[in-house]
């Protein structure tokens, strides 16, 4: 379809020519005349014309020098361009396309004729000019399409990587790194089991301070380019939003919004295996304490019926050497038996550095069992 009464602009250097187009042309379309190049041009700078009628030869420029500059100010899907002339060659008519023209009106022409070509081409134009919204329409969609396909992409690798996260700081670090994908640089604050940790900005900090204030049940705070955004146990502050891309400054809203319930669920799952940490090592520390206490008292048991057996064997050995003045034994037989008693003794001497053996065995395992609490 037409455009609702199209401009159309009519170059001719011939007045008479110019009025007979005008009569012709008015009743369908709004009429600018003009009568050189210069004048077209002109017309051009505030005014868009939706088709030239356009003389082939003119005073100060050639037909085709001008409809390329036409073309150029326009755009290929702008303004149509209509060569008037006389009757020309094929080559001529194919140098006038490769300019830019739409197409030829060859005098003499009747009224019929011109209107009906005139409307054609500006159809022409029209459907033109729609097939190319279209097609950037339908690009752009494709870009945008690509475009959120690979930062959820992104989305899904930083989920997989932050379930390998050891420690708070190594899935903040993550974050940020996710976040210099898409251009942006933040910080964020976690509410760890024994204080808060701080990853992208310090510890008493202006970002610090922004991040730990209490916002109650605000989600999302803007001001400006910055934005913040809470969760009761992290919060994260993006300082440089692409305010001016409202379409653009939605989607990352959005995937921030994504991204925090999968940090907030990691940060949840790292401070629960800290506790269990802790009570582990608590529960172990415990344990070592226990058992060094009863290896100690063991220790005590083992030195002391040691050295209850040590004085026995003495006591036993003198009163053996006062007895045997008594009994009347040969030399012989006095001395295997005093040979027995030194044997006997030995032994006992022995099982007594057994126990000291033990004893530092048991230090050893103490110190050991301590060792590993502190890893």
């Amino acid at each position: 379809m037409v455009t609702f009464n199209p401009l159309v602009l009519v170059i001719d250097p011939d007045p008479l020519n110019r009025e007979l187009l005008e009569a012709m042309l008015e009743d369908d379309m709004t009429v600018i005349l003009g009568s050189s190049a210069r004048e077209c041009l002109d017309v051009f700078e505030y005014k868009h014309p939706d088709i030239v009628i356009l003389e082939i030869d003119l005073p100060d420029m050639d037909g085709y020098t001008l409809c390329q500059q036409l073309k150029h100010r326009s755009g290929e899907s702008g303004c149509a361009v209509i060569f008037l002339t006389e009757a020309l060659t094929l080559e001529e008519k194919m140098d006038g396309y490769k300019h830019g023209c739409d197409e030829f009106i060859t005098k003499p022409f009747q009224p019929e004729e011109l209107v009906n070509i005139a409307k054609k081409t500006l159809e022409k134009k029209s459907i033109q000019r729609k097939m190319l919204n279209k097609s950037d329409t339908a690009t752009q969609t494709a870009f945008t399409a690509m475009r959120q396909s690979s930062e959820m992409g992104l989305i899904i690798r930083f989920m997989e990587d932050s379930t390998n996260s050891i420690d708070l700081e190594s899935l903040g670090l993550q974050f940020i790194e996710l976040l210099k994908n898409f251009s942006l640089d933040g910080c964020l604050r976690f509410k760890a089991v024994e204080k808060n940790v701080f990853v992208g900005c310090l510890d008493g900090s202006a970002n610090a301070q922004c991040l730990s204030m209490d916002y109650e049940k605000n989600r999302f705070i803007s001001d400006g380019t910055a934005l913040l955004v809470n969760h009761p146990i992290v919060s994260i502050l993006i300082h440089d939003m692409p305010i001016a891309d409202e379409t653009r400054y939605g989607e990352i809203r959005d995937f921030i919004g994504i991204v925090i319930n999968l940090i907030a669920a990691r940060t949840q799952s790292i401070n629960m295996e800290h506790e269990l940490k802790i009570k582990r090592h608590i529960g172990l520390d415990s344990t070592v304490q226990q058992c060094h206490e009863k290896m100690s008292l063991i220790n005590e048991h083992l030195a002391s019926h040691a050295d209850e057996v040590g004085n026995i064997m003495e006591n036993l050995v003198t009163d053996i050497r006062g007895l045997s003045l008594t009994l009347g034994l040969s030399e012989y037989q006095e001395t295997a038996l005093f040979e027995k008693l030194d044997n006997t003794v030995d032994s006992m001497e022995h099982s007594y550095s057994m126990v000291t053996t033990i004893e530092a065995g048991f230090n050893s395992i103490t110190k050991e069992l301590s060792h590993l609490l502190l890893k």
